[in-house]
Parts: C-alpha cells; sequence; structure tokens
C-alpha cells in the first residue's frame, strides 16, 4: 500500500472483517422467495420477514405479510448484548429494507436498511476496517459504494482488483497488486481482457457458450453456469461458482488471494480477521481468515462445511481447516444477525490477545 493510503487509516485498526456483497449484504427478491423468505414491497417501505426453511416453503415462495414496527428486529448494537459464550446472534421479525440502484443488467438488490449504522458500530467499537469483496466488475462496485457501509479497501473481479478511496473520494487502484497478475500499467478504458482468458473466452464462444467480459480484466462470467467445458482450460486459470454462476479467473486473482494480500498489508493475523459470506467462490476469502459468517448458504459445499463446523470444537479456522457459522435466518435478517456475530466475534478476540 502507498504511504498516502495508509496515512488515513486510523493507527487503532487492529482487525479486518472482509465482506461479499451479492448474497451476503445484498439480496434480491428471486433469491429470498427461492429460500422460503416472506417479502412485502411497497414505493418506499421495503420488508424482510424471515420465513421456513422447509421444501414446502421453499418451492412456493412463501406467502405476503405487511411490516409491523413492533416487528421490526433489534439493531447489531442490541443484538450483540448476548450471552458471552455464543458469537451468532439470532434475528426474528421483519427488516426493514433499501433498495440499491439497478446494475449494469437492469437487477435491483436490496440491503437491509440498518446496515451502514450496523457497520459503523462494529467498525467503531472492534477497531477494525471493513473490506467489500466482490465478483462484480469495477464499474458495478464503484456505482454501488455509496449505497453501501464505506470500506478501507474495495475488491472487484473476484479478487482480481483492488481500489482504496481517500476522504476527497478519489479512487486509487492498487497497483502493486495488478503486478502480481504480470501488469505494471494501468488498466485500460474500458478495461481489456487479459490472456489466457480472452483466448479461452474466444473458444467458448466458437461453441456457443455465453460470456459476459463486459469491463472484466482479470476475470469473465458465464451466466446460469457450465456443466460440461468443451474446450480444455488452460494453465493459469480457475473456476468457481457464484450464484448460479460460473467465474472463471486468473489462478493470481481469486477471493482467497487478494484476502491475504490485504491482510499482509494491514498487518492483521488471522485471528483478528473475519468474512462475511454466502457462496462457492467465497471459500478461498473463508480459509483465509479466522472464522466465516455465512449469510445463508447458497451451495451444498458451504452448507457441509457449516455442519461439519458446527460439530467440532474448533472456533478458529486453522491448518485447512474452515471455522464457519451458518445464520439460520438467511437473507437481509442473516444479514444483521452475521454482522452481529462478528462484532461479537472480534471483541472476544481482542480481549484474548490483550
Amino acid at each position: 500500500l502507498s504511504e498516502s493510503i495508509i496515512g488515513t487509516m486510523s493507527p487503532l485498526f487492529s482487525s479486518v472483517v472482509f465482506s461479499d456483497i451479492d448474497g451476503t449484504l445484498v439480496h434480491y427478491l428471486k433469491h429470498m422467495k427461492v429460500s422460503g423468505s416472506v417479502v412485502e414491497v411497497h414505493p418506499s417501505n421495503f420488508s424482510y420477514v424471515p420465513g421456513s426453511s422447509s421444501a414446502e416453503d421453499r418451492a412456493d415462495g412463501g406467502q405476503m405479510a405487511p411490516l409491523e414496527p413492533s416487528s421490526q428486529p433489534p439493531s447489531a448494537v442490541e443484538a450483540a448484548a448476548g450471552s458471552e459464550t455464543s458469537y451468532r446472534e439470532e434475528t426474528s421479525g421483519a427488516v426493514p429494507l433499501e433498495a440499491l440502484p439497478p446494475s449494469s443488467t437492469g437487477l435491483v438488490g436490496y440491503v437491509p436498511a440498518s446496515l451502514k449504522d450496523d457497520v459503523n458500530a462494529l467498525k467503531d467499537s472492534c477497531g477494525a476496517r471493513f473490506v467489500l469483496v466482490s465478483g462484480a466488475r469495477w464499474p458495478t462496485v464503484r456505482g454501488r459504494a455509496d449505497a453501501l457501509p464505506r470500506a478501507e479497501a474495495y475488491v472487484s473481479e473476484g479478487g482480481g482488483r483492488i481500489f482504496y478511496r481517500n476522504e476527497d473520494n478519489e479512487w486509487t487502484e492498487d497497483l502493486q497488486w495488478r503486478r502480481v497478475h504480470g501488469s505494471d500499467d494501468e488498466a485500460q478504458d474500458p478495461p481489456v481482457l487479459r490472456e489466457p482468458l480472452r483466448q479461452l473466452a474466444a473458444q467458448l464462444r466458437e461453441h456457443g457458450v455465453t460470456i459476459d467480459d463486459k469491463s472484466y480484466e482479470t476475470m469473465f462470467r458465464v451466466p446460469n453456469g457450465i456443466d460440461q467445458w468443451p474446450v480444455d482450460l488452460p494453465p493459469g486459470v480457475s473456476v468457481t461458482t457464484n450464484l448460479g454462476h460460473t467465474d472463471v479467473s486468473l489462478e493470481t486473482a481469486g477471493k482467497g488471494n487478494a484476502t491475504r494480500y490485504l491482510m499482509e498489508q494491514f498487518g492483521v493475523p488471522r485471528s483478528a480477521a473475519c468474512c462475511l459470506c454466502d457462496d462457492d467462490n467465497d471459500l478461498p476469502m473463508m480459509r483465509e481468515v479466522g472464522i466465516a459468517f455465512v449469510v445463508q448458504c447458497t451451495s451444498e459445499s458451504v452448507a457441509a462445511l457449516c455442519r461439519e463446523s458446527a460439530s467440532s470444537s474448533t472456533n478458529t479456522s486453522n491448518d485447512g481447516r474452515i471455522c464457519c457459522v451458518a445464520m439460520p435466518e438467511g437473507g437481509p435478517a442473516g444479514t444483521v444477525a452475521a454482522v452481529a456475530s462478528a462484532k461479537r466475534w472480534l471483541a472476544s478476540a481482542a480481549v484474548g490477545a490483550s
């Protein structure tokens, strides 16, 4: 990190929370209904009510229900006042939502209305940095920045590019991280897909595979996933899944590599780092931190890890084992619970380190 960037960071910072965006902080109606949620949408009033997790409810998407002011969940600060032995805090009742600006594809996402306040409370009480980590292209991440909690670093393209924002709201890309991928130049505008990804994308298109590589540099996406590869993957490429899509990226990128890099730059050990997540493409990030708070299990592999972790006596990740805790509420209520849980875990970690 440049000295100018480090200089804007408070010396009180001693820990870090990495957070995925889609499926973790930002939720979509189709995904909330699939998970059995009950959702009501009004022009200026959005609410989420955790639904049953039964197969029947997942199939029909639940029923509509009004937002009752008296049923609003406690804030993260109030929820964090629970027992001293549990890091996971349950949330019940309706969670007021705020709509985000539409994405480049027209999709509208929703976040808990208390999200910014809850994350700020976490940062203030625990002296934590907050890092947003997304598989989205940089223009999308930048376009959403004002609607999300302010972060000390913004990671786009699933770990391929890292940006910082100073107090004057000026953006700077981490050129040292670009050099890790073999580039000594600043990104072109619009960005151009790098090799060997560019050639692989062209080959897949020749076989009729739909490719989304617009404004991507270190990865591209296969919408709705790919069951069988018609060509061999070249060396230096890795594949992950994200909410049903297939992400193809440079091996030097990835959420795990970016997480490890930033922890080294910040000087934060694994024991003082956690993440908020939900899907397969978050697994590399989950391996790098002390504990992962899973807002909702959107893949069977993540669900299996949560079940394994629940039966283990280990409360931090080590020796390749991932320690993770699932939020049974899911959806926006799971987001609120995960932020509160991260706050409690970091407070406990700080006490243990003193």
